[in-house]
């Protein structure tokens, strides 16, 4: 439903905007959790890749050999000098953790970025009552890819910022928690301004900060919905599964370890979309409060 542009936008409510993500999600369930499989694959194929080729069993024998050192280490109080790791050979461990570092630069830095950009186009695509099709809102979402990995940058040097103020205790850790919450939220729609609105990274910062403004309270509520619960209900899930596995067939086993990695990636991409949609909607939502009436976007209404 259109509203005049006299009448007063009131926002969608909490519970309408999951309602609506749960909706969109359900009627688009293979796109979108196909679009999940694009961030969550990558990883996953790595993670097999490392097990098959016995390199993730080898620097896992090795770190627990150090960690059990360290423990004894602690135990006999002789914690004053940590130059001991370096004596352990690391030739099992460096190939592990560069693998590791390649493929989630991989999953998060590009498909993940990518996922996201073709969700938004997704949900523009179905309120402009046109059907998303998965190989067009991909391949759409490969122009905005460079824009959303320079934000992605953006994003690490503020963490390293932040690192720098927690060196204080307490009161630096308080401050650097209090600027990454703030800043969070207040720039949490810079993703979805880019790819919807086609801008580079400091005009998308700029209406993020002018459209969350007077949202904290909101924006807060739905990121610890979409994003924390969801993801403390994916780790839930998946460590029970791990622990049922070990118990089954042991701790180092193949099968434990292709099974948890196989039920977190189910996991994943089944929840994954919620964040995506929700962060979309929310976005579409904020841009009719601000700019009632404006017939290039999608309409949200708080009726929906």
């Amino acid at each position: 439903m259109q509203q005049s542009p006299s009448s007063t936008p009131t926002p969608m409510t909490f519970f309408n905007l999951i309602r609506e993500a749960i909706n969109l999600l359900r009627r688009y369930s293979g796109l979108f959790m196909g679009l999940a499989a694009l961030q969550v694959g990558p990883f996953l194929i790595g993670s097999l890749w490392l097990q098959a080729n016995g390199i993730q069993a080898r620097a896992t024998a090795q770190l627990n050999v150090i960690m059990a050192e360290m423990q004894r280490r602690i135990d006999n109080g002789q914690t004053g000098d940590g130059m001991w790791v370096l004596d352990y050979p690391r030739a099992d461990i460096a190939p592990y953790l560069l693998a590791l570092f390649g493929f989630g630069f991989i999953s998060i830095f590009i498909m993940r970025n990518l996922a996201m950009a073709a969700s938004v186009i997704a949900v523009g695509d179905h309120y402009r009552q046109a059907t998303p099709r998965w190989a067009s809102v991909v391949l759409s979402s490969l122009r905005r890819l460079p824009a959303l990995i320079a934000w992605g940058c953006i994003c690490v040097l503020g963490l390293v910022i932040a690192l720098f103020f927690a060196i204080v205790p307490i009161l630096g850790t308080i401050l650097a928690l209090g600027l990454l919450w703030f800043f969070g939220v207040r720039l949490s729609l810079v993703p979805q301004i880019i790819v919807a609105e086609q801008v580079n990274v400091f005009r998308a910062i700029h209406h993020s900060w002018i459209l969350t403004r007077g949202a904290f309270g909101r924006i807060t509520n739905i990121w610890i919905t979409l994003v924390v619960l969801l993801a403390v209900l994916a780790s839930y899930i998946t460590t029970i599964i791990s622990a049922i596995a070990m118990a089954l067939f042991g701790e180092t086993s193949a099968l434990t370890i292709a099974m948890t990695e196989g039920f977190s990636t189910v996991t994943s991409i089944m929840i994954l979309p919620m964040a995506y949609i929700g962060f979309t909607l929310l976005y579409y939502d904020q841009l009719r409060l601000a700019y009632s009436g404006i017939p290039t976007n999608p309409s949200i209404t708080a009726q929906q």
